[in-house]
């Protein structure tokens, strides 16, 4: 196996020797934050959640969501210092919230008191018996018109703003006490995904998670015939062309596509070895059907388009054909291109402007950047990697249980693909995906250039003008600003002769 998957080796990081043994998981550090001069300022509490090849990463809740970052090991002992009465310091500053609210509360109803809005269960002063407003009469009309207005305006929505905020800080506070907890469980998690990929690896070895159906039936390959697995992944609208005037086949024609393949000018085609397997989806794309009218048909297109985008393998083993529905998805190919685990996986590729050609204020070029074992983002490349690797592992497991417990490959001499004596002796890979001819298809610049060295008086051509004015940099953000006003000044036709 590998020969088809190889785990890039790399050599790791070296971590400080004490590094680890300080830092938990759920330990709470005051890390200093670094403005964009690189000058560090306030000091502000934040939890452990990762704690990568190079880096600890650290979280801490807010009102709507989580703030967290990445600090690498080389800035940590810098830039944090271990708090461990954390929960002493978020208790006290809660038990302050709590009391400010009690103290903002006791405002609010002492200025409702002033108005008599509230009781204040004490026996009142002689009032004015003439008067139908409770207050005191020595207040007039005008005046408890005007204090009522600027209660209702001013002094209450301050106050329950502040009453708001308050309890809003308190919410937080008591989120980042049981944070602790929470990023231990995810931990946690991580640990029950580990064993949920190898339960599900067993189920694949055992054929817990497939369906065997046999087309053909008749005489099998030669014992030694050596089992051919072919790298592309193949379309069944695409080859078949069934209802090509209707937008392609979908999942309703499988038994169509299986008496079609089973031909002997298809079968020799598309997988022409006595022993083989290749990889079908029934649609590239997904098909166009009828605009649902309503959630019924919205759920049933939905169901229609996922089964569209199941994929099978086809084995072939002599005159026996078979076709095999399981849990993996086999896009994108069956084996990985030659340079498609390793080096590549930790290398960055990212388009830019240049802003150097007038001609050409759009142009774009490429540039490439290498993420290394001291690269704080190395960990999350290596895990694309490693993903990346047991996806195209879990193929191969499932081809040995169809050796070990089946009898689709029948008779076979007993093939162990964790051997690389068997996989040279008894496996071929053809890599018809990357070793095919190309479509050698040019860039739009490049045509651009090719025709207009065609052109000649009275050809027709499509042009984009404007003025000389136009195209320039406007602004802080470099955009290019196209004056519509001015366009319509040049007045000059998009086709022209």
């Amino acid at each position: 196996m590998s020969q088809l998957v190889i785990l890039n080796k790399t050599q790791q990081y070296q971590k400080p020797d004490d590094l680890i043994d300080r830092v938990k998981i759920g330990q709470w550090y005051w890390c200093k934050d670094v403005d964009c001069y690189g000058e560090k300022h306030n000091q502000i509490l934040f939890c452990v959640d990762e704690i990568g090849s190079n880096f600890i990463g650290f979280v801490r809740k807010n009102k709507d969501s989580s703030w967290g970052f990445q600090l690498h090991f080389d800035e940590f002992m810098e830039r944090c210092a271990l708090e461990e009465n954390w929960k002493v310091i978020f208790q006290k500053r809660a038990s302050e919230i709590q009391e400010l609210i009690k103290e903002k509360i006791k405002e609010l109803i002492k200025e409702g008191q002033k108005l008599s809005l509230i009781s204040n269960n004490q026996s009142p002063e002689k009032s004015n018996i003439n008067s139908l407003l409770p207050v005191i009469s020595n207040k007039t009309p005008e005046k408890y018109k005007q204090d009522l207005i600027i209660f209702k305006e001013n002094k209450m929505p301050a106050i329950q703003k502040e009453i708001e905020e308050l309890s809003i800080e308190y919410a937080v506070i008591t989120k980042n006490i049981a944070l602790p907890d929470l990023v231990r469980l995810e931990t946690i998690k991580e640990a029950l995904k580990t064993v949920e990929d190898r339960i599900f690896t067993v189920e694949l070895y055992c054929g817990l998670q497939e369906t065997v159906h046999q087309i053909t039936d008749g005489e099998p390959a030669k014992i030694n015939e050596p089992i051919c697995i072919r790298q592309q992944l193949l379309f069944m609208d695409e080859e078949t062309l069934f209802d090509y005037n209707d937008g392609g086949m979908d999942f309703k024609k499988l038994e169509d596509f299986d008496n079609w393949i089973v031909k002997s000018e298809n079968l020799n085609r598309i997988l022409p070895e006595q022993k083989g397997i290749v990889a079908f989806r029934i649609r590239r794309y997904k098909k166009d059907y009828d605009s649902p009218s309503n959630l019924i048909e919205a759920w049933v297109q939905i169901h229609k388009d996922a089964y569209n985008m199941e994929t099978y393998l086809l084995i072939r083993n002599g005159d026996k054909v078979f076709r095999i529905a399981s849990a993996i998805d086999f896009t994108p190919r069956l084996v990985p291109f030659k340079d498609e685990i390793g080096e590549k996986q930790f290398t960055i590729v990212d388009e830019y402007y240049t802003h150097d050609n007038s001609e050409d204020p759009f142009e774009r070029k490429q540039r490439t950047e290498k993420v290394t074992v001291d690269d704080i983002r190395y960990d999350k490349h290596a895990k694309k990697q490693s993903d990346l690797i047991k996806k195209y592992n879990r193929i191969f497991i499932f081809i040995q249980g169809l050796l070990d417990r089946s009898q689709v490959f029948h008779p076979h001499l007993g093939i162990k693909l964790s051997s690389d004596d068997h996989m040279n002796k008894y496996l071929k890979c053809i890599r018809d995906e990357e070793t095919g001819l190309t479509n050698k298809t040019i860039t739009w610049k490049e045509y651009r250039d090719q025709i207009n060295k065609t052109l000649r008086t009275g050809n027709l051509v499509w042009s984009n003008w404007h003025s000389d004015k136009l195209g320039r940099y406007s602004g802080h953000n470099a955009r290019i600003i196209y004056n519509q006003w001015e366009y319509e000044i040049v007045n000059r036709p998009k086709v022209c002769k």
